[in-house]
């Protein structure tokens, strides 16, 4: 039988969880059966579980391997050395409704192959039966695949009424903000910060400032929160160097001239370095992802640290399952779809830095549109929120341009799904990589 059609791992994940973990047997009480279990010894397993929980309420594997030798034949030894396979193998607490779904539909795809094959048997079969009697046959036989389906996708709005309205109160009276800040004050009042769920895509040409953008905003929540970072374009020390010359505002090239450093800089750098080691920040610096491996890592980071945000340095760099090298095209718009459903999925913000094409050198206002972006039409469909970077003195070649260490950063937000739309006016030190906010500029340059 094809693999698709059972996950040995999945089956002997849950069970030794449940055997771990005895408390859990509520959870999935009710929710699968013995029979949705491919290989006969993981039913007998289950079926012990669960008639150990109904008799002792308990269901450690002393009690489990008591009554698997009462509903096989197999001794009492070999069942326990059997039940301790199984708790070595156990799966992760938070992944438990993930290993439940996949047991039940592996089992509803076997029975539906099953309905299939007995569907064709009657039609070849017919024996002179009419069209809407051979029709009736099959479709009460795939209907018995379906029935035990549960409808979970659905609430009613009375819910989601009363659960909004819940969150409203908490916003009220706690001063609950529902966006993830990124404590850039002047982004945060444009946008709301960044809503779980939401696919924000940050696009700009080479140079700009995306990935220190991208970095500020990684840093800044990951003070607090859990950040996933992958960086398919810059190794990971490359990144460390980068966060710690914007935090210590000092340049990456005295780095390795410490011992010429002031006493001053010196006590900066090691006060910046020990800052960013306790970031909650995870870097993942592979130079090639397929989008399925990106999101199976995604949602492993995710399972062991909750993540609250993922930011991917940069899209276009992602390759897809498929082989569509001939129509690119396309496989931006796969990742682009896969990458929204990951953060619907994991209910967190993600960002995707984006390359925008050559287009934009070509006309008079070199400020990013829509049509820019490269592969744009799937990536404009799926984002939430899209914002572009421009720094109007990349494109002064006077002197005057090239000495100046502060450049004015624009953010374009040409859309926001849930929001208004607008430029917020940034800084970007190119010495250091350091964004900050117009008005602190300001105070700097009075």
């Amino acid at each position: 039988m094809s693999a698709k059609l059972f996950s040995e791992k999945t089956e002997r994940a849950l069970l030794g969880l449940l055997i771990s973990k005895p408390h859990l047997t509520k959870r999935v009480t009710g929710t699968i059966n013995p029979g949705d279990f491919y290989f006969k010894e993981n039913n007998l397993v289950f079926q012990a579980i669960l008639n150990s929980f109904k008799i002792h309420n308990s269901a450690d594997e002393i009690l489990i391997a008591e009554e698997l030798s009462i509903l096989s034949s197999e001794s009492k030894e070999k069942m326990f050395s059997y039940i301790t396979e199984l708790m070595m193998d156990s799966g992760i607490e938070t992944n438990i409704e993930k290993y439940i779904n996949i047991i039940k539909e592996k089992q509803q795809t076997r029975s539906l192959e099953s309905t299939l094959k007995e569907s064709i048997s009657i039609v070849s079969s017919s024996n002179g039966n009419s069209v809407s009697e051979l029709i009736g046959q099959v479709e009460s036989k795939i209907y018995n695949v379906t029935k035990n389906r549960e409808l979970k996708d659905f609430k009613n709005v009375n819910i989601l009424t009363e659960e909004y309205q819940l969150k409203m109160k908490k916003m009220s009276e706690e001063g609950y903000q529902e966006g993830l800040r990124t404590k850039i004050t002047s982004l945060d009042k444009k946008i709301g910060g960044l809503k779980d769920g939401e696919f924000i895509i940050v696009a700009a040409r080479p140079s700009m400032g995306k990935t220190a953008f991208a970095l500020e905003i990684a840093k800044n929540i990951s003070v607090v929160k859990n950040v996933g970072f992958f960086s398919l374009e810059m190794p990971a020390e490359q990144l460390i160097k980068r966060m710690i010359s914007s935090e210590s505002m000092i340049e990456q090239r005295e780095f390795n001239k410490m011992s010429q450093m002031s006493q001053i800089s010196n006590a900066r750098l090691t006060t910046s370095i020990d800052k960013i080691r306790r970031l909650n920040l995870w870097i993942d610096d592979s130079a090639s992802l397929k989008i399925g491996e990106l999101s199976w890592k995604a949602r492993k980071l995710n399972s062991l640290h909750n993540l609250d945000l993922i930011v991917i340095d940069y899209l276009q760099l992602i390759e897809s399952e498929t082989n569509t090298r001939d129509n690119r095209q396309q496989a931006i718009a796969d990742i682009s779809r896969q990458l929204k459903g990951l953060a619907r999925e994991l209910k967190i913000p993600i960002i995707a830095l984006s390359q925008l094409s050559r287009r934009v050198e070509q006309r008079e206002d070199k400020r990013p549109q829509m049509s820019d972006i490269r592969e744009s039409g799937a990536i404009e469909q799926d984002a939430d929120i899209i914002m572009f970077l421009y720094r109007e003195d990349y494109y002064k070649h006077d002197e005057q341009s090239t000495k100046k260490p502060m450049s004015d950063l624009e953010v374009i937000i040409s859309k926001h799904r849930n929001g208004p739309t607008g430029i917020v006016r940034l800084g970007l030190d190119l010495t250091y990589g350091k964004i900050s906010s117009m008005n602190s500029m300001q105070r700097k340059g009075n």
